[in-house]
């Protein structure tokens, strides 16, 4: 699972887990939690002791129940986090990038799936990607700048039609892309 984008009024951007019933306890493997509102808290346990394993969990697991182990806090590199401050949306792309930590870091054998969300074969690699989508990676993008340019009408998406200045194509830059000046 990927629960990302999420805002709460109240406690729990992404999660509230109430184990006042004494059945609240979840167990969370092979997903990401990250890019929710933390006003009061991104993950808020009443009475509930969630366990997470091989998941990235933003403020690390153990501040938000038992860390099972194999988890990481690190930005995912999603291609277009949702911004929870749109919440609800269904804004973003919650692909990666090439070299999200997310990749092949997942456990196998709780995986019960045949295909991701896109119909891709779930397992790709050494092993099986944490969240809800599985592949090597969407490259990252690269913007182009040269001061030579006669003005800074381009878009940035090669030489031909680079920036003008720096200033501009650090402004296209809102992700984990590259910028090329000539």
């Amino acid at each position: 699972c990927i629960i990302s984008g999420n805002s709460a009024n109240d406690q729990g951007g992404a999660l509230y887990n109430n184990g006042s019933n004494g059945i609240s306890n979840p167990s969370l493997t092979n997903c990401i939690i990250y890019g929710n509102s933390t006003n009061n808290g991104q993950i808020y346990n009443a009475g509930a002791t969630p366990t997470y394993s091989y998941s990235n969990i933003e403020g690390g697991a153990s501040n938000f129940g038992t860390d099972g182990g194999n988890n990481i806090d690190s930005d995912p590199l999603f291609v277009d986090m949702p911004d929870y401050n749109n919440a609800p949306t269904s804004e973003g792309d919650l692909h990666f990038y090439l070299g999200s930590p997310c990749i092949d870091a997942g456990l196998d054998s709780v995986n019960t799936q045949t295909h991701d969300l896109d119909g891709n074969a779930r397992i790709q690699g050494a092993a099986i990607d944490m969240g809800a989508y599985e592949g090597s990676g969407e490259p990252h993008p690269v913007y182009y700048v040269n001061a030579g340019r006669a003005d800074d009408n381009g878009d940035g998406s090669s030489w031909a039609t680079a920036k003008k200045y720096l200033q501009s194509g650090l402004a296209l830059n809102t992700s984990v892309g590259e910028i090329w000046v000539a």
